[in-house]
């Protein structure tokens, strides 16, 4: 560092450019697989950084920029040189530190700034610079590198400041970094980073204009937020062409109590969509086949119809339920269960166990078995019900007859599976 010591040394600036180079150098090396290195970096780091140090301390005499550049290449976030230089206005070194800190593209920089933030005892001149520092590039890495949840650490630290730019007037900087960038600025927002208006503003503007995952992260977080106006913003998300922004706003709808929420969730299970089925299953989760079995006794044939097409597409396991009851070794089951099969229009789904209980030993299971297979799409339904007309029951086999010309009678497709509901059916 000799040939640093002073600002008119011949060779100080030929040694300056040469000594951020071995720094940049070394932080690299630190970086690298331990079989792949040329020297062991924390043997060096000890010997070099005291000596930068010393040299920092000094910058009054030597104004060498490239000191301070070097000394923050390779200074550990809890450094108390680093540390007592962001804290005291007065040190020589206070304002170029902040001004490389505040305006350095090298990763090396974003990483002690992102290590800083997750220190309680981070001096407030450092959580400023994260706060304002509008570059793409640096907001890029910080918002890759707190880490999804935010900690509260880091969140207790943006708090200590009235405003954060990226959040609020350089939002527009947030457009070009990734979804899972914009939905981690959210996050930081949410904790009360920002005033709830600046926060609300963000949402509208990610929610419009953001990726796919900073809109859903935004509709998600306008559950927060519930006037009429937020209300037709969730219903307008319902066309984003994205399907998981549409699930995002799907799952609200009945919390923010849409008139026509339940019609509108009904539609949305037949959704070409996956994950907009799923929001819509999940957001009429009472429609289940054990509450249903629980209360069909108590229901007339028009409600039962209603609720059971809405439990068979709501309930993934609404079929499997509905075939243990119809193996049920109790009659009483198994004859509630194919009126279910009826009222739920779900026959080809438990085909297997209707083509079984034809040969059922009980007469009233044998008709209803044979009654229900009638609205059956099976290839082999027809066989079936031919069979059931040599049964040695009349009752049966008048069942069978009948099925027989239901299916002859019978129009593919479905009849109005999608019927409005208007309340709680339970």
């Amino acid at each position: 560092m000799a040939g640093l010591a002073g600002a008119t040394h011949r060779h100080s600036a030929q040694a300056s450019a040469t000594l951020v180079q071995l720094a940049s150098f070394l932080h690299q090396e630190a970086l690298t697989r331990p079989r792949d290195r040329t020297c062991e970096p924390s043997l060096v780091f000890r010997q070099v950084l005291p000596a930068l140090e010393k040299s920092v301390t000094r910058y009054a005499e030597h104004g060498r920029l490239e000191i301070i550049d070097a000394f923050l290449l390779l200074v550990p976030p809890t450094n108390e040189t680093l540390l007592r230089i962001l804290k005291e206005p007065a040190h020589p070194c206070h304002q170029p530190v902040l001004n490389s800190l505040g305006t350095s593209a090298v990763v090396p920089i974003f990483q002690l700034l992102a290590q800083l933030l997750h220190d309680a005892t981070i001096p407030s001149s450092a959580v400023t610079i994260i706060a304002h520092r509008l570059d793409r590039k640096f907001l890029d890495y910080l918002l890759h590198n707190v880490s999804s949840p935010v900690s509260l650490r880091v969140l207790d630290n943006l708090r200590r400041l009235r405003t954060v730019s990226w959040l609020c007037e350089g939002r527009d900087v947030l457009l070009e970094l990734d979804g899972r960038a914009q939905s981690v600025a959210i996050e930081v927002a949410k904790a009360g980073c920002v005033d709830r208006a600046s926060y609300l503003s963000l949402l509208k503007f990610l929610l419009a204009q953001g990726r796919p995952e900073g809109r859903r992260a935004s509709c998600d977080a306008l559950a927060d937020f519930h006037d009429r106006y937020i209300d037709q913003l969730v219903l307008a998300t319902l066309n984003d062409p994205d399907p998981r922004v549409q699930a995002a706003a799907v799952r609200q709808l009945r919390h923010r109590g849409i008139h026509d929420a339940m019609e509108r969730l009904v539609a949305l299970l037949d959704h070409r969509a996956a994950e907009v089925r799923d929001a819509a299953r999940s957001s009429l989760a009472e429609f289940n086949f054990s509450r249903y079995r629980g209360a069909f006794d108590t229901m007339d044939e028009s409600t039962r119809k209603k609720v059971g097409r809405l439990v068979a597409k709501v309930d993934p396991m609404s079929i499997l339920r509905l075939a243990e009851q119809l193996c049920s070794p109790s009659l009483s089951t198994k004859l509630r269960a194919l009126e279910m099969v009826q009222a739920m229009e779900v026959a080809d789904s438990v085909s297997d166990q209707l083509a079984q209980l034809i040969h059922d030993p009980d007469v009233a299971v044998r008709t209803d078995a044979v009654a229900v297979l009638g609205a059956c799409r099976r290839f082999d339904a027809l066989q079936l019900l031919q069979r059931a007309e040599d049964d040695p029951n009349l009752c049966v086999r008048e069942a069978a007859s009948r099925s027989i010309e239901q299916l002859a009678e019978r129009v593919a497709g479905s009849t109005g599976n999608n019927a409005s509901i208007t309340g709680d059916l339970f």
